[in-house]
């Protein structure tokens, strides 16, 4: 008789467990719907470019006297023709959007003096409290960024994309585009016959909050690729080009 109350004890533990457990995990699903439909969700896709010499090359629209297209981007214009939109798939508003960069321009300016070796071009590249100076007078290039001035960027929120459907478009650092133009003006011999390649490539960071208060963060690898260049004869300068800025998430 002992034991058969035992076995009847045992077996009405365990069905309490299992009845925990279930419930539980009912719960859990319920709270990750309902987290779904606050929490917002970044989203970035590849954006594609196009360049030409331009007739009369204006400073103000151009990198290196270039004109611009960006098909994917019909708002751009101006010196936003690298402009980016970045997009929130999910249901809830991103609050508090922060933007950083990994602007580590060493890389690139070491490719630029090894090229401008190459062809005794001369060159003087500083970096200074944060301010990279660049002089090429054989380019008629002379200009200067606050490198650290340009790590982030800041937006109140981003609405989801049933409301925003174009997103929120942002600025490409300055520092970023005037190297690419470099050295694309300078025939960068790396890029014959390379589809894709990478000119530019650096991390880039964006945090953010839900309406509960909750902070979360993805990175990306962007970089800027060529897919083709146009030269009028065999070893001239650039004269044409088309590429994309690719978002690789890493987190």
């Amino acid at each position: 008789m002992h034991s058969f109350d035992r076995y009847i004890a045992l077996a009405s533990s365990l069905a309490a467990v299992i009845t925990s457990g279930a419930t539980f995990l009912v719960l859990k699903q319920m709270r990750l719907q309902r987290e779904a439909t606050y929490r917002p969700q970044i989203s970035i896709g590849r954006c594609y470019f196009k360049g030409e010499t331009p007739e009369t090359p204006s400073r103000s629209n151009s990198v290196l006297g270039w004109t611009h297209d960006m098909p994917t981007n019909p708002s751009a214009s101006g010196e936003g023709i690298f402009d980016f939109p970045i997009y929130n798939i999910g249901l809830g508003a991103a609050r508090n959007v922060r933007i950083t960069w990994d602007l580590t321009v060493e890389s690139p300016c070491k490719t630029i003096h090894e090229l401008c070796s190459r062809s005794n071009t001369p060159i003087s590249m500083t970096m200074e409290n944060g301010w990279l100076a660049i002089n090429i007078p054989d380019l008629g290039y002379i200009d200067s960024h606050n490198v650290l001035a340009q790590n982030h960027t800041s937006f109140p929120h981003i609405a989801p994309i049933n409301v925003e459907t174009h997103g929120v478009l942002t600025a490409f650092p300055p520092v970023l585009i005037s190297l690419f133009g470099i050295l694309l003006a300078l025939g960068d011999p790396m890029v014959k016959g390379r589809d894709g390649f990478p000119l530019i490539c650096v991390p880039m960071h964006i945090q953010f909050s839900d309406i509960d208060g909750s902070e979360h963060c993805t990175s990306y690898s962007v970089s800027i690729n060529l897919t083709s260049v146009t030269r009028a004869h065999l070893g001239e300068s650039v004269s044409g080009y088309t590429g994309f800025i690719n978002f690789a998430q890493t987190t």
